[in-house]
């Protein structure tokens, strides 16, 4: 019995400096520790990838969608087939299900606009194929399976969650217009305005902003251009900016252009009616300079008075009305619609957008000055067209030898120098505006950040007129096409879409 005690004595005794008990609590503790770092990096980092390939795949599929965002009608549709069509399906390697990701599991908005603040809701939400210009795609969440934190919740009786994942892009599209003649004009229906091909329009740049103005593109020419680099478009650079051969304008942003109407409107006719073979104002000396030149057929059926290759002037007594010759002198300009005569509005529109021309006034046109049948044309453009491609002779354009006017330049170097090699010398690539009074645009005065609704390309029909003493341009157009990057005949102008993503 004593030995028994005493061995018991030594027992308890040694328990003072026995730690082999301490080693399962390392053990415990450590094995959380290894497993807490494994969660960390490795089911930490296979959602962070998994995020990584839903917001690529959010990226693209936006991207691509955005792309069809041109303002058309179907362009929401359009884009919703982007997404829809499974052209730009992915694949996603760590969340839990199909591993496919396509615009199935997709929800798609359209904005017109997108505020420049990250931190700021959203909420120009639109249907509008003309206003569309952001797409946002978010993907329907996705689970990733936290193999590690598992193992964790089973050790310690945690409640670590699985892994969401999910993804959001915004994309949108800009038009840009680069070195185009720096014109601007009012929507004459505001904000649905769309041009008709064929259509007349008459502009007019007066003291106000209102549907049916137009005025200048400001602060946006390149630095030690040809027309210099005035700030503004003001001064006696006005005339060469408006008129030169190769514009000198850098590229516009369409989300907000600087416009300005206080310019002289002398200076302003002076540049747009060397088109035609007209040098006044500051560029009354321009008529030998190549930078100048004017368009190839500059038929507008008035002369001057004396007989002289230049025109002095386009007051009253300054200039021959060739319409009023004899049959066989007679020469003609392109028609306006009839429904503007005379007084300028549009009769059947009650505005200054026309209805277009018929085709026996084109008949008309063609059989004053040329004699013949009238090719096949359906707009003053097209026929314009026809009339430089199939001149009879160097130094005509019109096949009528007998008439007064040779449609060809006469003042330009005296008729003996080259003239801009084609029709596109009398298109104008402009940016329209809404100045509907919901805009609030001033009466007169530089305006900043104006957005553009469109861009659209006109034709000179005749000459800029000036009246109201000198202080009213009147400029009359026909509507030729709004711009897209495939459009034919841009001329100098260079119409850009840039995709980009916004969030």
């Amino acid at each position: 019995m004593r030995r028994l005690v005493k061995m018991m004595v030594v027992k308890v005794g040694s328990l003072k400096t026995d730690e082999r008990g301490a080693i399962l609590v390392l053990f415990a503790v450590s094995l959380g520790l290894i497993f807490g770092f494994l969660a960390l990096i490795w089911d930490i980092g296979r959602t962070v990838n998994a995020a990584t390939e839903l917001q690529s795949f959010a990226d693209h599929l936006a991207l691509a969608a955005a792309g069809e965002l041109d303002g058309e009608p179907g362009a929401i549709a359009e884009a919703e087939a982007i997404v829809d069509g499974g052209n730009f399906n992915d694949v996603q390697t760590f969340t839990v299900g199909d591993n496919v990701l396509d615009g199935g599991d997709v929800a798609i908005t359209f904005y017109a606009s997108v505020p420049d603040d990250d931190a700021e809701d959203l909420v120009d939400v639109t249907n509008s194929d003309r206003e569309a210009l952001y797409i946002e795609i978010e993907l329907t969440p996705r689970t990733v399976t936290n193999v590690f934190a598992g193992v964790i919740n089973t050790l310690f009786s945690t409640e670590i969650a699985d892994g969401v994942v999910t993804a959001r892009a915004i994309a949108g599209r800009k038009r840009f217009a680069c070195s185009i003649t720096p014109l601007t004009y009012c929507a004459p229906d505001g904000a649905a305005y769309q041009p008709v091909p064929g259509r007349m329009i008459h502009l007019k740049m007066d003291a106000r902003w209102q549907p049916g103005s137009f005025g200048l593109l400001a602060n946006n020419f390149e630095p030690g251009s040809t027309c210099g680099n005035p700030g503004t478009a003001g001064g006696a650079v006005v005339g060469c900016i408006t008129g030169i051969t190769q514009n000198v304008t850098r590229c516009y942003d369409p989300t907000g252009v600087t416009i300005v109407n206080t310019v002289s409107a002398s200076q302003v006719a002076g540049g747009l009616n060397t088109r035609f073979d007209i040098y006044l104002s500051q560029l009354a000396g321009a008529q030998n300079d190549a930078r100048f030149a004017p368009a190839p057929s500059v038929t507008k059926a008035i002369a001057d008075p004396g007989g002289g290759a230049c025109i002095g002037g386009l007051g009253d007594g300054n200039v021959t009305n060739l319409g009023e010759l004899a049959d066989d002198e007679r020469s003609v300009a392109l028609p306006r619609d009839a429904c503007f005569e005379p007084s300028g509005i549009c009769s059947d529109t009650g505005s200054n957008l026309g209805v277009g021309i018929t085709a026996s006034e084109l008949d008309d046109y063609w059989a004053v000055n040329h004699g013949t049948p009238r090719p096949q044309a359906a707009t003053r453009f097209e026929l314009y067209q026809v009339e430089v491609d199939q001149a009879p002779a160097a130094g005509r354009a019109l096949q009528k030898l007998t008439s007064v006017e040779t449609g060809a330049p006469t003042c330009h170097f005296g008729g003996g120098q080259p003239t801009s090699e084609s029709a596109e010398r009398r298109l104008l690539n402009a940016a329209v505006i809404d100045c509907s009074q919901s805009q609030g645009l001033p009466i007169r005065g530089l305006v900043e950040g104006v957005p553009v609704l469109d861009f659209v390309q006109l034709f000179m029909t005749e000459p800029a007129e000036l009246t109201n003493g000198n202080n009213v341009v009147g400029l009359w157009a026909e509507e030729v096409q709004s711009l897209t990057p495939q459009s034919e005949g841009l001329g100098n102008g260079d119409i850009r879409d840039v995709v980009h993503l916004v969030r």
